[in-house]
């Protein structure tokens, strides 16, 4: 398929064809009578859905969306999870486009494909898998965030031991650590990012908590950046732009058990659950490794323009990174620049 501009120019993106229902059966009139929608597409009456990912090279998979603005027949209406009713029949198909690469210390103009929340509290949880938590009887309030958010199924952590984790999430790189000792760096980190356009950032760290799983700690740029988990704001509309939240070993599940992990979340982060969505924030919960290298980790973002759903596109804590850097259009940290946004998950008003 072709994609114009109306002077003719071809163009990359995301785009609308507008079918009557009889001409979109016909379209995928391979799939039956009634299209075999899988659940992991999660379409929503009124929201776009994803453009792709980019790959290594030039080029890159988008998601082209195919919309009938028609109200559908009784036999291709859907039911939506709160019982309304999807009106808007949509489906996607893949495109390969050429697109730039990004280089390091490129900016990201904010991008239309993610949100701006007003703030993100990241959490980041030791060394379990995927299995370990989500629907394993013994996470409920993770559980819950799953279910009421994203939660993806490929997600992976990119170093052994904790700290390199850390740092990739926090730096963008690894720093070349291959171990936990102590590191003193020079290099750019997303504090330094955020303050450089007027954001904020805070460590809150609970008392106990190692060196290793504080990053800013190892970083010039940023070793002023942290609070105790006890000056964690009441007034939630108080917090920085983008928090990382840090539990001592009792609580993170590195020493203490998934069950004890869970509590202390619902305990210290679940009020900023309910309070986030209905106030343009953000909570993103993820775990530095598993227990088993190369397994994968338990991820999930959980928020106002979160579209609840099953993500299985692969992800890693730079993409973690990039989302962030790209909702408030920040310089890219880091040598992994061809890593882009998470873009599918986000109900985006444009």
């Amino acid at each position: 398929m072709k994609f114009l501009r109306q002077e003719g120019k071809k163009m990359c993106g995301r785009y609308a064809i507008t079918l009557p229902p009889e001409a979109m059966r016909e379209w995928f009139r391979t799939y039956g009578e009634i299209p075999n929608w899988p659940v992991y597409y999660n379409a929503a009456p009124t929201t776009a859905l994803p453009v792709g990912r980019q790959n290594k090279g030039r080029s890159a998979h988008v998601g082209v969306e195919l919309r009938c603005e028609h109200e559908a027949p009784p036999d291709m209406r859907i039911n939506y999870p709160l019982g309304s009713i999807v009106q808007r029949i949509v489906f996607t198909i893949a495109a390969t486009l050429s697109l730039p690469v990004l280089t390091a210390g490129t900016t990201t103009a904010a991008s239309s494909r993610v949100p701006e929340p007003e703030h993100i509290i990241v959490v980041v949880l030791e060394n379990h898998s995927f299995n370990e938590i989500f629907g394993a009887g013994e996470a409920p309030f993770l559980d819950y965030l799953a279910t009421h958010g994203a939660e993806f199924t490929k997600s992976f952590a990119v170093a052994h031991p904790s700290q390199p984790n850390y740092f990739a999430l926090f730096s963008g790189s690894t720093q070349g650590a291959k171990d936990d000792r102590p590191y003193s760096l020079t290099a750019p980190t997303l504090a330094g990012s955020l303050h450089a356009v007027g954001k904020s950032f805070v460590g809150y760290v609970e008392r106990g908590s190692p060196r290793k799983h504080n990053p800013w700690e190892s970083f010039a740029e940023s070793d002023d950046v942290e609070q105790d988990m006890s000056r964690f704001p009441s007034d939630l509309a108080q917090l920085p732009t983008v928090s990382f939240v840090i539990p001592n070993l009792d609580h993170d599940m590195h020493d203490g058990s998934i069950a004890e992990g869970d509590a202390w979340l619902r305990q210290h982060l679940g009020h900023y659950a309910d309070w986030c969505n209905g106030h343009n924030s953000l909570l993103i919960v993820t775990f530095d490794e598993p227990h088993r290298e190369g397994a994968r980790i338990p991820t999930v973002f959980f928020g106002a323009a979160v579209r609840p759903g099953v993500y299985a596109e692969q992800i890693d804590h730079y993409s973690v990174l990039r989302t962030i850097e790209a909702m408030y259009g920040l310089s890219l940290l880091g040598d992994r620049t061809h890593t882009t946004p998470i873009a599918d998950v986000w109900v985006v008003h444009e």
